[in-house]
C-alpha cells in the first residue's frame, strides 16, 4: 500500500486521564486493533477523540504557564528569589511553596525542573528543631536533607539546605482547580 502505514491503535477509556488512574479494571476498556490508515488520518480521528473527550467531562485545570501532576498545579520560577520572597511570590498565586508528599511527586518535580537549584516550602527554625512544610506539617523524614541550613531546596541529587537568603529558583504548588 503506497502512502499508508500499520499503525496499531490503542482505545482507551478516558475516565482513567481525567479522574486519575482507575483501581477497578471493568471502568478501563482497552482494545486494539491493526489497520492500514494514513498518519493524516490517524492524527485527524485522534484529535476527533481529544476533542470530544475535552468538551464532555469537566477537567482539572491548570492556570496558563503552570504543570499539572496528580491533582496538584506546579509553577516553576525561572526567576530568583531567598527563600521568604520565594515564598511571597508563591503566596501572591494562591499558591505555596512545594509541599512533597510522595517519591512519585519528588521524582516528578527532579524530572520537571530545569539545572538549577529550587526552593521548596520545607523549613526549620533552629538546626537542631524538626523540620516543617509551609503548611504546618511536621516533616516524616521520608527523604533526606543534606546540609545544615534552615530551608530547603531541590537538586539534581535529591533535597538539601542551606541559609534562606541564598537566591534561586522556586517551585509552587496547588490544588487543581476544576472546571
Amino acid at each position: 500500500m503506497h502512502g499508508t502505514e500499520n499503525i496499531e491503535l490503542i482505545h482507551i477509556d478516558t475516565r482513567e486521564t481525567v479522574n486519575g488512574p482507575s483501581k477497578d479494571k471493568r471502568s478501563t476498556k482497552e482494545y486494539r486493533s491493526k489497520r492500514a490508515i494514513s498518519k493524516p488520518l490517524y492524527k485527524e480521528r485522534r484529535a476527533q477523540q481529544l476533542l470530544l473527550v475535552h468538551s464532555t467531562t469537566p477537567v482539572d485545570c491548570c492556570p496558563d504557564g503552570w504543570v499539572g501532576y496528580r491533582r496538584k498545579c506546579y509553577y516553576f520560577a525561572k526567576t530568583e528569589g531567598n527563600w521568604i520572597s520565594s515564598k511571597r511570590n508563591c503566596s501572591s498565586f494562591s499558591a505555596s511553596l512545594a509541599v512533597v508528599d510522595s517519591q512519585d511527586e519528588m521524582d516528578f518535580l527532579l524530572r520537571y525542573k530545569t539545572s538549577a537549584d529550587h526552593w521548596i516550602g520545607l523549613e526549620r527554625d533552629l538546626e537542631t528543631e524538626p523540620w516543617k512544610w509551609v503548611n504546618g506539617t511536621i516533616f516524616n523524614k521520608w527523604f533526606q536533607i543534606r546540609g545544615g541550613g534552615k530551608c530547603a531546596y531541590i537538586n539534581d541529587q535529591g533535597a538539601a539546605s542551606s541559609s534562606c537568603t541564598r537566591e534561586e529558583p522556586w517551585i509552587c504548588s496547588k490544588s487543581v482547580k476544576r472546571s
